[in-house]
């Protein structure tokens, strides 16, 4: 997979989703489809904002997935998210922003990009 090809690459499964509207597209394909359109070529680093919220599990598991391609193809991905419960294993450390204050998080041994 080639994250520079955009989202084809990444989510073969919606080529062809072009002529839906926006409101046809479950919440998790909507994600989805933003990340593939923020995947312009050049990019370094991604933000991603609460990306696996009101998601269905199957596609949380998809997002996952994708994520951690994307990292193994050398872009770097910033995750803001209240609940890690899906992207622990996507993550090389983490910070915690709490009434304005950061605070150290933990290292991760090594993060899945598998």
């Amino acid at each position: 997979m080639a994250f520079k090809d955009g989202a084809p690459a990444f989510a073969p499964e919606y080529n062809g989703t072009g002529e839906r509207k926006a409101l046809q597209l479950s919440g998790g394909q909507q994600k989805l489809v933003a990340l593939g359109r923020a995947l312009i070529p050049g990019r370094e680093l991604i933000l991603l904002d609460e990306p696996f919220e009101g998601v269905a599990p199957v596609l949380a598991m998809r997002l996952t997935s994708v994520i951690a391609d994307l990292r193994g193809e050398g872009l770097t991905v910033l995750i803001a998210e209240s609940d890690d419960t899906h992207s622990a294993d996507l993550v090389d450390a983490t910070w915690r922003i709490e009434r304005g204050s950061v605070s150290a998080g933990r290292e991760h041994a090594s993060a899945s990009v598998d």
